[in-house]
């Protein structure tokens, strides 16, 4: 990180307007989360949230929206002036202009770029692959504890940016607002492998109670041997705390929004709000049709051409299933493949070889193509129960005969492409498939 810019390099418009212009500013005085680091709430009532690092240079802002009087005032009284202003993107840049006219046009503004320069040598700069943007890291050094978040040392604290969101303690993937799920998925590996113990993401919610209904055990939390499994639902405002749990648990099964609404709340073909159904294997609810979109079903007597069913049960949903789904529903709106329903089921048992899916007509025919997805699917997961020590037995063959196990879903386009292509009267032989058993897909 590292070029300067000055306040009318920064474009009109764009992100950060609304905080930026003008009209009251209410927001508290910045609450301090660890030694010499201050957070505080975007004043427009959004999920933006501010950090304030005192360091050797000074005090250095990071995507910082605006700080009523008061709150400035308490900032500068705890830590001094602004003296450096750090942002994750060049699209937040209305929001280092705001600072600037704020806190004094001596302020330094710094983008991410190549070079990797930061305001201070013990701030590093983590690249986020094609999301466009950095991380902002730094390190403990044997500061005292502040409200059991404190910092050992050499403990490393992340300040995250606009493409990782979070409500309370659990990261949420805005599908549709969010890069691609794949994408996602290998932007939190990306911060995982920081080793940070401590995010603080720009886009901080408070703590939502259907987020947390909707995490990976959450029919088990209030289970003490559930809840030792569970990434922590419950914790500080500004600060996620056990970041690698957190991580972890995101990256097995994130808590997809659609819309506001997580995923086992809304509908699985429109995202307007649903009841859903009961829990199953200590995970969250299952999603399913809202009541308008049944009688719509009803009326018109409605058969879809494709039916992609994925199991969602708790085990599922922990081997990956969520992301599976949404990246099977991203698939038909990019591919605009017609008339095709995703629709999540409860449990179908053999858990160990989870995520399932499977794709059938609008009648219940099993496609060619979707057959020999499925087929090499099996084959690869009996390799793969073989090498773990996991039985595969009659249930299971019964399971493989309907489902393509341990689906991942970076399978979602081949697989939605080849079930809606129109079928030969004489049916092409698929292409042969192979299964990674280390992350579970077929491929070619």
């Amino acid at each position: 990180m590292g070029r300067m810019t000055n306040e009318t390099s920064a474009p009109a418009g764009g992100v950060g307007d609304a905080a930026a212009g003008g009209g009251a500013l209410v927001t508290g005085v910045p609450e301090q989360v660890l030694l010499g680091v201050w957070r505080w709430a975007a004043p427009d009532g959004s999920d933006r949230c501010g950090t304030a690092l005192l360091s050797p240079q000074g005090v250095v802002l990071i995507d910082p929206p605006p700080l009523s009087a008061a709150g400035r005032a308490a900032l500068e009284a705890e830590a001094g002036p602004a003296r450096h202003v750090a942002l994750t993107s060049e699209r937040l840049l209305p929001l280092a202009s705001a600072a600037r006219r704020a806190w004094g046009r001596d302020v330094t503004v710094w983008l991410p770029a190549a070079d990797g320069r930061t305001p201070d040598a013990a701030i590093e700069s983590v690249p986020l692959g094609t999301v466009g943007e950095v991380a902002l890291a730094w390190r403990g050094t044997g500061s005292p504890v502040l409200d059991g978040c404190g910092l050992r040392r050499d403990d490393m604290v992340l300040t995250t940016g606009d493409s990782l969101r979070v409500a309370g303690q659990t990261l949420v993937y805005h599908e549709g607002e969010q890069p691609p799920v794949g994408e996602y998925l290998r932007l939190l590996e990306t911060l995982k492998a920081t080793g940070a113990v401590h995010l603080l993401p720009a886009r901080h919610a408070p703590e939502d109670p259907r987020v947390v209904a909707s995490t990976a055990w959450a029919a088990g939390l209030e289970n003490p041997r559930y809840a030792q499994r569970a990434a922590p639902v419950r914790g500080p405002r500004f600060i996620v705390w056990q970041a690698q749990r957190v991580l972890a648990e995101a990256l097995a099964a994130p808590v997809v929004l659609r819309g506001d609404v997580p995923d086992p709340f809304a509908c699985s073909r429109c995202g307007a709000e649903s009841r859903p159904l009961r829990q199953t294997c200590s995970g969250p609810p299952v999603p399913r049709l809202c009541g308008t979109c049944r009688e719509a079903d009803r009326d018109s007597h409605r058969t879809p051409a494709l039916r992609v069913l994925v199991c969602e049960g708790g085990c599922c949903t922990r081997a990956g299933a969520r992301a599976v789904a949404a990246a099977l529903r991203a698939e038909v709106i990019r591919s605009g493949a017609p008339d095709v329903d995703v629709v999540p089921v409860r449990c179908i048992g053999r858990c160990a070889l989870g995520p399932y899916v499977r794709v059938a007509s609008g009648a219940g025919d099993e496609p060619p193509t979707a057959a020999a997805f499925r087929e090499a699917a099996a084959a690869g997961a009996r390799r793969y129960a073989t090498e773990h020590g996991i039985q595969v037995d009659e249930d299971a063959e019964r399971n493989f005969s309907r489902f393509a196990p341990r689906v991942g879903q970076e399978d979602a386009a081949r697989l939605i492409a080849q079930a809606a292509a129109p079928q030969a009267a004489t049916p092409q032989v698929a292409p042969p498939f192979t299964l990674s058993s280390s992350e579970g897909s077929a491929r070619p």
